[in-house]
């Protein structure tokens, strides 16, 4: 089954970021490179979920990785990555915060 959003979002993100300089050792003795273009980020669709929420960086080019929360149909909480709640050592302020939010979505 292909999934019209992931085909859209493989494109773009291949537009945006494909690395055109990807080089490949042919020959070590003589340090020969071979130069390629390479996409090696994909998505794909994972379960019948509701919803995956990615938060916004804090600055404009910066881009978050492995943060987000996914959720399920029912509203309960599927998967948390990244967030502080989740850390060790962050302001507990911020921890109440978010235990409340993802609480009140259901999980």
């Amino acid at each position: 089954k292909v999934s019209y959003p992931c085909v859209v979002l493989n494109r773009m993100t291949d537009l945006q970021t494909r690395n055109d300089q990807y080089q490949t050792l042919v020959d070590p003795e003589k340090q020969i490179y071979k130069q390629s273009s390479e996409m090696s980020i994909e998505f794909e669709v994972d379960g019948p979920y509701r919803a995956m929420i990615l938060p916004a960086s804090k600055e404009e080019g910066v881009l978050i990785k492995k943060r987000y929360a996914v959720f399920n149909h029912d509203g309960s909480l599927e998967e948390l990555k990244g967030f502080e709640l989740k850390r060790r050592g962050e302001l507990k302020l911020i921890k109440v915060f978010q235990s409340e939010l993802f609480e009140d979505s259901g999980s």
